[in-house]
């Protein structure tokens, strides 16, 4: 007898279900160009420097409730040289929802952000819910801040680089990293520094201890007579063009490592004076100090360097005697500023 076998084949097919992916992109625009003395000072705002674009293709993986978050991977760098990620901001200023199945406008604040190394900043947290097809941008300014940071800073282009992140807010509240995005540190979060004052052989230095003046109350007579304490030629300053000098202090109060109390700057006095008579130099001291900048010289034909005699004092019964005890500290700035 013959039997008849047959092969029963079964096929398996397996469905995959389509999950469409979120992802994030991000490019940078120009950077902010500090050219003048006012824009060290006071900093200045680079619109739109930086570009966010969240993208979904059609597909079932929604997002109800999301949030963008940024961060610098370091502080802006020039050479050996840094400006802190703290003098910096993000702000929104505009939005476009491209071809956005849900084209309703998310409300984003207009708040400058400040930036950091260590902590991501959210920039936007909304739950206007990113649906079927997403594509949206966002455009964000970058604030520079000014300040004695910028004007103790070289001139050259300062690098750092954005870090995005999205994330999904879950029902229960926690979050869910679903894009990242970090940027090449020379082609994102950027500034530059093209200050005159800067250029050249324009210089301003502390020379003979100049760079540290102690002025101590440690007898009745301190008090009643004041304190002071002078190098001679402690500054030294070249340039090559007229200039204004000027003068001030990191804070309008002294603070002090061993107490909370203060003491006003303004009870601490600077003067200059020279050796020589200088022709086209004037000098106007001496000055109460503040965090205000104050022109303390002018020189007004060519001298290519003037050494300075530096003089730090406290005029008689300028401290009152109930003072805490300690020792109080403030930084004090020469900036030439080109005529």
């Amino acid at each position: 007898m013959k039997t008849a076998k047959t092969a029963l084949i079964l096929l398996l097919f397996t469905f995959l279900q389509g999950k469409a992916q979120i992802t994030l992109n991000s490019w940078g625009g120009g950077q902010p160009q500090m050219t003048t003395y006012d824009e060290m000072t006071n900093g200045k705002t680079q619109i739109n420097q930086s570009t966010v674009n969240i993208q979904k293709y059609s597909g079932p993986n929604n997002v109800s409730e999301w949030k963008l978050t940024v961060r610098l991977i370091q502080d802006y760098t020039h050479d050996s040289y840094t400006i802190g990620a703290q003098y910096s901001s993000l702000q929104f200023n505009e939005q476009q929802n491209n071809n956005s199945s849900n084209n309703s406008q998310i409300n984003v604040s207009s708040q400058a952000f400040q930036l950091s190394t260590f902590n991501e900043i959210t920039l936007i947290h909304s739950d206007v819910p990113l649906t079927g097809t997403v594509n949206r941008v966002f455009k964000f300014n970058l604030v520079i801040q000014g300040g004695n940071h910028l004007l103790t800073s070289p001139n050259g282009t300062y690098y750092s680089a954005y870090e995005y992140k999205l994330y999904k807010i879950k029902n229960n509240g926690t979050e869910e990293l679903i894009a990242t995005r970090t940027e090449s540190t020379n082609s994102s979060a950027r500034l530059q520094l093209n200050y005159q004052g800067n250029n050249g052989q324009q210089n301003v230095s502390l020379q003979n201890g100049a760079n540290i003046f102690n002025l101590q109350y440690n007898t009745a007579e301190s008090y009643t007579n004041g304190v002071s304490q002078q190098v001679i030629k402690g500054l030294k300053v070249t340039s090559p063009s007229n200039y204004q000098l000027n003068v001030k202090a990191s804070a309008n109060e002294m603070t002090s490592a061993t107490t909370s109390s203060t003491i006003p700057v303004s009870i601490l006095n600077v003067e200059l004076s020279t050796n020589e008579n200088i022709p086209g130099l004037t000098i106007y001291s001496p000055i109460s100090l503040s965090a205000s900048d104050q022109v303390i010289a002018i020189r007004s034909q060519y001298v290519q360097s003037i050494e300075f005699n530096l003089r730090f004092f406290i005029p008689p019964n300028a401290l009152d005697l109930s003072a805490t005890p300690g020792t109080y500290t403030t930084y004090v700035y020469f900036v030439i500023v080109p005529n």
